[in-house]
This record gives C-alpha cells, structure tokens and sequence, in this order.
C-alpha cells in the first residue's frame, strides 16, 4: 500500500475515532436521562448507575405528565412556537432580501446596526424590556414571546442575507425586464429558491421558541399561561422533587426537537451549506 493512502486511512481512523468518543460523551446526560425516566426516584441515584432498568417503569410518563396541567403547556407552547416560526421566517426572508438585492442609501451601516444587535443579550435588557411590556400590557400574555421575537433576528436575516446573495443576480433582471416587483421578485422568484434555508430557519426558531425558558419565566405568572420548559422546572420542590418523573417528562418534551431534526436533517444541512456559500 502506498504512502499517502496509509496516511489516509491513519488520518481517517483517527478522525472518526474522535467524532465517536465526542458523541458518545454528549450522549452520555441523554441516555442517563432516559434510563432515569424508567425507574424510581430512589434508583436513579443509585451507585453504580443501573443504565438499564429492570424492570422499566413506564408508567412514569403518564404519571409525570399528568402531574401537572401539561397539556396546557403544550397548548401554550404551540401557539407561541407556531407564531414564532411564521413570523420570524417571513420577516427574516423579506429583510434579508431587502439587504441582499435592494440598494438604498445606509444600507451597509444599517445592515452593520443590526448584526450589532446581536452583542446584547437578553438578561442585560430583561428590566426595561419588562417595564415597556407592563405599561404597553403585555404581562401575563403570549404578546412579548411573539411580537418582539418576530420582528427582532438579527441572525435570521443575516443568514437569508447570504443565502440570496449566493442566487445569481440574473434571476432578478429577468423578472424585472417582465414588470416584476420587488416584492413579486422576492415572493415569485427569490422565496421558491429558498427552501433549504427557509427549512433550516424553521429548525433554528423552532428549537429557539420550544426550548425557550428565561422570558416565558419573566413575563408569564400564571400557570394556565406557562409553556413546557417552565411547567417541568416547576415540578422540582424545595427538596427536590420526583426526579425519575421529571426525566420522564423531560423525555417527552425532547421527543418533538429530535424528530424536527430527524425530518428535516437534508433541508438543514444544504440551508447550513448554501446559505454560508457568499459572503
């Protein structure tokens, strides 16, 4: 064999050796997770961890669910992350496509504001965000987990951005030569081209909006109003909880993300790919 192709296989034998031990050590909490969710609440700290119960417990997810008003939860949590994943892929196609194709004066520095947007976090503006949405009225509503969350992502636009940068121009000038607008070149032409990344926007917003758990907190006091991840945190007492029920319902609440990700994996990953393609 030659050189170069033992070099190869080397290289390769070490690469994937690599990639399995990193993804066997982040499936580790999973699969502790849901080996937890099939037990006691004694077994599950037990030592040495029993990975494989026996025997399994699966009434633990009905129990944990029914625990608490969860299907309230998910009601709540549909609504938001519905609206959040309508609105969010529209407003970021349409204002991607503004920055990509349009030109108009400030352009570039307002394009730079926004990506500048994305150094703040949340926590160090959660106080007079908190306080415009008490005077404006939206306390204790699903109005601050939708409206500003739409009209605000500066990451979303910055990917559709690239993303119609890399469509050739060409397709443009040939629906204005047909009286084309901008708006009918950006819905005609430029939306039906984007499929991958809208796909791969869906999943990011949809992992955003499910899994969201710092401003529901903060803008939602009643129960009846709370999404999922709050509505599981809430299962832990002052001394700790049913921890093999709250696995259990930990484990249901994933189950939607996994199988977003499993369905949509080849729209992600080419949206990923294209959409990082011109810069």
């Amino acid at each position: 064999m030659e050189l170069s192709k033992i070099r190869k296989v080397v290289r390769n034998f070490l690469l994937y050796g690599i990639l399995t031990v990193l993804s066997a050590i982040f499936l580790i909490p999973i699969l502790w997770m849901i080996s937890g969710s099939l037990k006691t609440n004694y077994q599950v700290f037990s030592f040495p961890i029993q990975w494989i119960p026996n025997p399994p417990i699966w009434t633990n997810f009905h129990e944990g669910w029914t625990s608490k008003p969860f299907n309230t939860y998910l009601k709540n949590t549909l609504i938001i992350t519905t609206c959040c994943v309508i609105g969010r892929i529209f407003v970021a196609s349409l204002v991607g496509f503004g920055f990509a194709r349009l030109k108009f004066y400030g352009r570039d520095i307002l394009f730079v504001i926004v990506l500048a947007s994305m150094i703040l976090p949340i926590h160090t503006t959660i106080i007079p965000l908190f306080v415009i949405y008490r005077y404006l009225g939206w306390i204790n509503t699903f109005k601050p987990l939708t409206i500003p969350t739409i009209l605000s992502s500066p990451f979303l636009i910055f990917f559709m951005r690239q993303f119609f940068l890399s469509l050739p121009s060409e397709l443009e000038a040939a629906a204005r030569v047909d009286g084309c607008s901008s708006f009918g070149v950006y819905w005609r032409i430029y939306l039906p081209l984007a499929k991958p990344a809208l796909a791969a926007l869906a999943i990011f917003v949809f992992m955003w909006s499910w899994n969201d758990f710092f401003l529901p907190l903060v803008v939602l006091s009643e129960d009846a109003k709370r999404t999922l991840v709050v509505g599981l945190v809430s299962m832990k007492d002052h001394y700790g909880g049913d921890w093999n029920l709250i696995m259990a319902v930990a484990v249901l609440i994933t189950l939607p993300c996994i199988m977003v990700f499993i369905f949509a994996q080849k729209y992600f990953v080419k949206g990923i790919t294209v959409g990082g393609i011109k810069g």
